[in-house]
Order: structure tokens, then sequence, then C-alpha cells
């Protein structure tokens, strides 16, 4: 009630049987109605909701309600908080299960089996939960399956997923599938955030509502960034002001185009998958409430600055040992989300260190942890020949190469980077257009 934002995290984590006094578990259920209708909680809501439902005197009335803010200066430790409270709420079911079974242990009548039956159901619904929805019959599946199949029959040159804004890398994923999480990794300054947010504006161009993380660089570098890349005009001209007339023309044209999209930007430092998760689901009621969906895709610059989710008393030995938790949950709350994520990795240093010519990144060079290559649904990686010699005659010539794709091949895309202006073409439509290269190479 004292804070706007701390409700997401509550609904998250708390059920309203998890209260143990009555008026706190009919204060709950007025707040989590509230919520649901997209309203604001705080004191004079939720006094007004519990008016509504005939609940406001069992309470306490309104002094009831408002005290309970009295005790409490900030949500800073509320995860923690939430924790406590779903601890003693199991400790409350053990006991009250443990007391059920010794009474059915001295009953001579109470047939065993269907003692231990019902107390292992009992046990299962308080610590994971009742059968939900997520739970489908085959049939159910395959309707959906079929449905799905029988659009792309119908327009076999669409693609399954979100387009990524360049056509021979959607030949090899279908675009960027639902609950995938994308992993693209390279070594620093090679062109990873450039080429990430060509995705991420490719699919907001395409009026898809998309979420950008940047952990290492402001939201406002990275909006001159996205304007240099749509406009065409050089991204130091418009770090430094130094533009002509023609040049803010393209910039304004630009500019008009990215303010009515929906691309939303986090700077925040100190990210978690829980926050990701978390902040999605905040935007996703206020895109609902004005009628424009939900998130449709989340890039997040880069995996090795963010902090994994710490549960009650929990520490890491090592930091391996931490990304390895983050990916994994970040691979968790796409699927939560049913939306494709993007992160960001860096490389280790083992490809300079490679001897000869080949200095192409490998999974085993993924930095700080051997589970993101287990946890990503796919892998790519940025590759640069001329990052690694002076004479050759592929300047700015990027390899996009695909490592690992679990539901589908595997292979390198070629693509012009055109560092001015941070924007990523196929060959054909850059100043190589005749560059003797095949586009696409599928072993």
């Amino acid at each position: 009630m004292l804070e706007k934002k701390a409700f997401e995290i509550v609904s998250e984590n708390l059920k309203q049987d998890y209260f143990y006094a009555e008026a706190n578990k009919l204060i709950y259920a007025a707040m989590l109605s509230i919520y649901n209708r997209s309203g604001n909680i705080d004191l004079m809501t939720v006094v007004d909701e519990l008016k509504k439902s005939g609940n406001l005197e069992f309470v306490g009335g309104p002094f009831g309600v408002s005290k309970l803010t009295n005790s409490v200066v900030s949500s800073a430790h509320l995860s923690d908080w939430c924790e406590i409270i779903r601890e003693k709420y199991l400790k409350r079911e053990q006991i009250r299960i443990g007391m059920e079974m010794l009474i059915a242990g001295y009953d001579e009548t109470a047939d065993i089996k269907s003692s231990f039956e019902l107390a292992a159901s009992q046990i299962i619904d308080a610590v994971i939960g009742k059968v939900s929805d997520s739970v489908k019959s085959a049939e159910t599946v395959l309707m959906e399956s079929l449905r799905a199949y029988t659009e792309m029959k119908a327009n076999p040159t669409a693609y399954p997923g979100i387009r990524s804004g360049f056509t021979d890398l959607d030949n090899l994923t279908g675009g960027w599938q639902k609950s995938d999480l994308i992993l693209l990794a390279a070594r620093p300054s090679v062109g990873k955030t450039a080429f990430g947010l060509n995705i991420a504006w490719a699919a907001a161009a395409s009026k898809k509502s998309v979420l950008l993380f940047s952990i290492e660089m402001t939201d406002r570098k990275l909006m001159n960034r996205i304007l240099s890349m749509d406009s065409g005009v050089f991204l130091e001209k418009i770090q430094r002001g130094m533009t002509n007339e023609y040049d803010d023309k393209l910039v304004n044209l630009s500019a008009e185009r990215i303010s009515v999209s929906n691309l939303f930007f986090d700077d925040s430092s100190g990210l978690t998958p829980f926050d990701v998760k978390i902040r999605a689901k905040s935007i996703n009621r206020e895109l609902r409430r004005k009628g424009h969906g939900e998130i449709s895709l989340i890039l997040i610059d880069y995996i090795q600055l963010m902090k994994a989710n710490y549960t009650h008393g929990e520490r890491y030995e090592n930091r391996n040992m931490e990304v390895s938790r983050i990916s994994s949950d970040l691979k968790k709350v796409a699927k939560d989300l049913n939306i494709p994520i993007i992160a960001l990795s860096q490389l280790s240093r083992a490809p300079e260190s490679r001897s000869g010519q080949h200095k192409e990144p490998q999974l085993s060079d993924l930095r700080d942890s051997g589970s993101l290559e287990q946890d990503a649904d796919v892998v790519m990686f940025i590759h640069r020949e001329d990052k690694y010699g002076e004479n050759t005659d592929r300047k700015n010539i990027v390899e996009i190469l695909i490592e690992k794709h679990r539901n589908g091949p595997t292979g390198i895309v070629e693509l012009y980077f055109d560092d001015k202006k941070t924007s990523f073409l196929s060959i054909e439509k850059s100043e190589f257009g005749d560059f003797s290269i095949p586009t696409v190479k599928i072993p």
C-alpha cells in the first residue's frame, strides 16, 4: 500500500491461503482484485474495495487497514518477507497433515493406503500447487499444433517466429520462436550490442512490443544508435550535434517512427531474471489496458552483468555457479512469458589465443559458465576476420555463426556492418554488392 511497484513482486510469490489471519486474507484478496483490474493499490482503494465486499468492519475498519502501513519503512526486503510467509504456511500445512496422519494411524477402521495417498496429494498441493491450466491433454496440444501447421501451410513463405530483419538469418531460424532463450555472443567491440539493437528495432518496426534491458549502456546512448541505424545519419554526427539540414530531416522522420513504436527501455543496474519477469508483466498490464497486446521480445545486454535471484539464505560459491543460475532462470522466464529472450554474452579470450586462421568462436568459449550452452535454445556468435588481421580483404564483413539450434539447422549468415551508422546490411544491399561470397552456408 506504500509503494506502487511492490505488489507486482508480492503477487508472484504469495497466495491468499498463505496468510494465517483471516483479516489478512481478506485484505490481500481485496488487493488482488484491484491489481487484476489494473488499478492502483493504496490505502484508500483497499479500504474502498473492502467496503464494497462487505469485509471492512471484519478487518477492523479503515483504522485496522491503515495501522498495517505503520509497521514497515520500505519494500527493500520484500522478497525475503514473502519467502518467510510462505515458509510459515508450509510449516502449518506440515503440522496439519501430520496431525491427520497421526489420527488416521490410531484409527483401526481407516484404510492405510488411502491415508497415505491423501497425505501425499496434500503435500504436493501445498508445496507445488494444484493441477492448473498448464496441464493439457494430448488432444488439446495436438489441436494447437495442427492449427499452427494449417496456418503455415496456407502461407508457406511466412515465418513462425518474430523476424530478425535479415532474410537469410530468418531462413535458418524461422524467426525468433516463443519461449526460446537465444544467446548472442562475441568478443568486445565486435558489434554485438549493435546487432542486438538491429534485431530489436526490426521487431519494433514491424509493430511488435519489445523490451530492452541495458545494464552496460544508458538508454539515451541506445536511442542514439537506433536513430542512426534507422535514419542513416552517422552516429557521431547525432552524438555531437554536427548534423546538417538534410540530416535533421532524416532524424526527425526516424524520430516519428520510433515515437509511435512499442519499444521500452530499462537501463537499471543489478538486474536479475526475476526483475525481467516482473517488469515485463508490469508492462504487459499497461499494454493490455491500452489494447496493445503484450511484450513479444526481450533483449538483454548483457548476461554477465546480471545478478542471480537469491532465495532465502542462498549464496553462490563462484561466478560460474551464479551465471549458471542466471541462464537457467532466464530460460524459465522465457517459457513463463512465452516469448523469445535474446541475451547478449561475452566470450572468453580463447579465440584470440588460437593459432593460425582458426579464430572463429566455439561453444566452449562462452564466458563464466558451461550451462549457457546447455540452457540456450539457440547460440549465435559474431565473428569478424578484420578484428584479427590488418591485411584482410573482408573489412566490415561479419559472420553470424549459428553453432547451436535446438529445433533447426546450424549455419553461417554473412552481413556487412556499417560501423558509422551501427547498422547491419545483407551483402547485396551494401557497398560490397559485387562481393563474390555465398550469403548463407548450411553444412
